[in-house]
């Protein structure tokens, strides 16, 4: 039987695709990808019709959305993972880091959405709100 050194070992590198981590993000992923689109749609549907300053400052309150659902799905791992270390007794680093993974994977997901919500809430501001034409009052 003949060994082989460690330089001759294959390693196996395992790459996760988008859909698997927003499955180990669990539901807050899958909201914050929702809010995503609703975002990319109420943008596009401000940027085409009309906008003021109040619904500009409705896309910036709901563009902060996606942040807090990652906040809240970093402290329920956050809780799961202490739930588990109390209840199973001192477990490995392995068992909390794949514990804490989705969280932080659904924390990070949330920031780059709110980021772009906020990269148009900017252009919102810089196109500015639309001059809708007023009829002159009928006499």
């Amino acid at each position: 039987m003949q060994t082989q050194s460690s330089s001759e070992l294959a390693v196996a590198v395992h790459k996760t695709s988008l859909l698997e981590r927003l499955q180990a993000g669990g539901i807050s992923c899958w909201v914050i990808l929702i809010l995503a689109l609703v975002l990319f749609a109420l943008l596009v549907t401000l940027l085409v019709g009309r906008r003021n300053a109040s619904s500009i400052m409705a896309y910036f309150a709901a563009s902060l959305l996606p942040l807090v659902v990652g906040l809240f799905e970093v402290g329920q791992s956050t809780l799961a993972a202490f739930e588990n270390l109390g209840t199973a007794g001192i477990a490995g680093p392995d068992h909390l880091i794949g514990v804490m993974k989705g969280g932080s994977f659904a924390l990070s997901f949330g920031a780059g959405v709110t980021f772009l919500g906020l990269l148009g809430t900017v252009l919102l501001a810089l196109v500015g709100p639309s001059k809708v034409a007023v009829p002159p009052p009928v006499p």
